[in-house]
């Protein structure tokens, strides 16, 4: 491109002086002495005057000044040799470009123009104008008044014409229909003005259908007789997808210093070569440290690990770069031992397989070292705690989780339990599982939590009672979930069952004590009356002037009087209040006198029978402490 407005330029020095230019450079490339003609040459190239000791970028357009360095490179590199007017860059005249030597040393470059004929002149138009109908970049000729003078293709394909002469003829200003910007436009024909090449723009223009492109462009003024500006000669080229990639890129760079700032990580990148990288800020505020003081290296990460870590991390960190592992995830706990880092970092080798450079990220891992080790202790705590836990998904009702001693509760292995809905440990009964399961459901969809005794069914089919407490829990993983503790309270509840039947033995026996004590005050009462009854009964029995009919009727008083003593004789024993007496006695009698009282005692749905041995023996007792024990079988029976 600027090699192209090198040719114009020494074109036109051609035609105005037949002087041949001839100047020299030391070795790095600055003008040790140069003649008129160089300084007429360089004036039409760049419009710039040139002095002792300056470099070509002081004197030449950015293109130009790369293209004659090149030039003096190849002299320095390959010795001498000559560039004539088909190299573009290299105007209307042949070059012969010589090393210069002092002392048997290269010391510099000298350069000898030297002008070519008219006709050579017409070739290199001819080569010129080739050049520039095959520039892959655009080339735009504009007259002051804003009219296009001249255009190549490329110009036309990239401003979206189908054609040179489209173009030429469609746009009629460029400050309205070129420029989106017509302060641009402006600001660069002013530089122009004042030193008649403008390099390096940016700045965006508009295709024929209105859209935007950017585009880098060098400008150049071509000024005609008495220096009037005849027209200014543009190379541009579109660098939409450049600014569009950069702009990606910016976005991209600022959407991770916010991702590293709002997830807490930092990226890193080490030379295995040099022991040199990068990290970035949010890399070294993780660490603790100041951006703005610390220096990357090996010592300054280490220094900020915490001192029972460093030997553990430096042996992962070397087992990676020696050994098989690419990639690897080291945690380590920071200086003040309570923040956790994880590092995640990959070797990058070259295509030998020699390690080159350590690319990755590091990770704060605190908050979730914390809950790790707080679901580790829960875990703990519920595996070892004394009852079942259960844990059942509420959108299914099926188990997600059980501890050890749930699954030894009910005789299940955990494959066996998970997954199955919560219904299968209920046992059946008046209602069925699923039932019982519905039941405490719709409890805890109305209440949040339910607590109660089940009958539970173990995987072998025996049942046993649950004292059951349900709470509602919504899990990270599951969802929302019922915590079912439950404790086995068979044992209580047999114990509880033993003791009512004991209690109700006890107050049954409280209350025979309390009847036998009154039994006990009404027959001591009723036995003294007796004794006067059965007193007068023996009188009138035992009188001699008793008529006899009268005689028979007091010995039936006397004989009632003695059963009625017997009775209560034995109401006495009952209460046991009667003295121990005891005398040989005939038992089978004495348990058929026993049979009317009995039959008196035992309720209405119990038969009382007696089966005795007709051949038993006498036996030595107390009879009324016997029938104490005949009514004592009786009542417990």
């Amino acid at each position: 491109m600027n090699c192209l407005q090198d040719a114009e330029a020494f074109h036109l020095a051609l035609l105005e002086s037949a002087d041949e230019p001839v100047w020299s450079v030391d070795l790095h490339f600055r003008l040790l002495v140069f003649n008129g003609g160089f300084s007429r040459m360089l004036q039409q190239v760049s419009g710039l005057a040139a002095a002792p000791g300056a470099k070509p970028e002081e004197y030449l357009s950015a293109g130009l000044a790369t293209c004659w360095r090149a030039r003096y490179e190849r002299a320095l590199r390959d010795g001498p040799y000559q560039l004539d007017s088909k190299d573009p860059g290299g105007g209307n005249f042949e070059f012969q470009f010589d090393p210069i030597v002092q002392a048997g040393v290269i010391a510099g470059v000298s350069v000898a123009g030297r002008s070519r004929p008219v006709e050579t002149v017409r070739d290199s138009d001819e080569v010129y104008r080739a050049v520039v109908e095959s520039a892959p970049v655009g080339i735009i000729q504009v007259v002051p008044a804003g009219t296009v003078l001249a255009a190549n293709p490329a110009a036309a394909r990239t401003l979206g014409y189908d054609s040179p002469g489209e173009l030429i003829a469609s746009v009629t200003s460029t400050a309205r229909q070129l420029w989106e910007s017509p302060e641009d436009r402006v600001r660069v024909n002013r530089l122009l003005e004042q030193a008649n090449v403008d390099a390096g723009v940016v700045c965006r223009w508009k295709c024929k259908d209105g859209t935007p492109i950017w585009v880098a462009i060098n400008s150049r003024r071509v000024a005609g007789d008495g220096g009037r500006t005849r027209y200014y000669e543009t190379f541009f080229r579109d660098i939409s997808s450049i600014i569009a990639s950069r702009e990606r890129m910016l976005e991209n760079q600022q959407v991770m210093s916010l991702a590293q700032v709002s997830a807490h990580f930092g990226v890193f990148t080490w030379n295995l070569q040099t022991a040199t990288g990068y990290w970035s800020p949010e890399l070294i505020e993780l660490h603790g440290e100041d951006p703005a003081k610390i220096i990357p290296s090996m010592d300054a990460w280490m220094n900020t690990i915490h001192s029972e870590d460093r030997e553990r991390v430096l042996q992962e960190l070397m087992h990676q770069v020696t050994g098989p592992e690419v990639s690897v995830r080291i945690e380590y706990r920071l200086l003040d031992g309570l923040r956790w880092l994880a590092m995640i970092s990959a070797v990058r080798c070259d295509p030998e397989g020699k390690p080159l450079r350590i690319v990755g990220v590091a990770l704060d891992i605190t908050e979730q070292r914390r809950m790790e080790e707080a679901s580790r202790l829960d875990s703990e705590i519920l595996g070892n705690i004394a009852a079942g836990m259960l844990l059942v998904r509420v959108c299914d009702g099926t188990i997600v989780h059980a501890n050890e001693y749930a699954l030894n509760m009910f005789g299940y292995s955990r494959d066996e339990l998970m997954g199955q809905h919560i219904a299968m440990l209920n046992a059946p009964g008046e209602r069925t599982p699923l039932e019982v399961a519905e039941e405490t459901v719709r409890h805890l969809r109305l209440c949040g939590a339910w607590s109660g005794e089940v009958l539970k069914i173990r995987k072998d089919r025996s049942t046993f009672w649950c004292d059951a407490v349900v709470t509602s829990f919504q899990h990270e993983s599951y969802g929302p979930v019922w915590i079912s503790v439950q404790r086995d309270i068979t044992a209580r509840r047999e114990a509880g069952a033993e003791k009512e039947r004991m209690e109700e033995q006890l107050r049954q026996t409280q209350k025979m004590e309390s009847v036998g004590q009154i039994a006990g005050g009404v027959a001591h009462e009723f036995n003294n009356l007796l004794g006067v009854i059965n007193g007068y009964a023996e009188l009138l029995a035992g009188s001699i002037h008793l008529p006899e009919r009268l005689w028979s009727y007091a010995d039936s008083i006397r004989r009632a009087g003695e059963s009625a003593s017997s009775l209560t004789r034995q109401l006495l024993a009952f209460s046991r209040k009667q003295e121990i007496q005891p005398r040989r006695l005939d038992a089978n009698a004495l348990i058929q006198d026993f049979e009317k009282l009995a039959r008196q005692l035992v309720n209405e749905n119990m038969a009382f029978v007696l089966d005795l041995e007709s051949e038993l023996g006498s036996i030595h007792a107390d009879p009324e402490q016997l029938l104490q024990v005949l009514m004592s079988l009786t009542i417990n029976a």
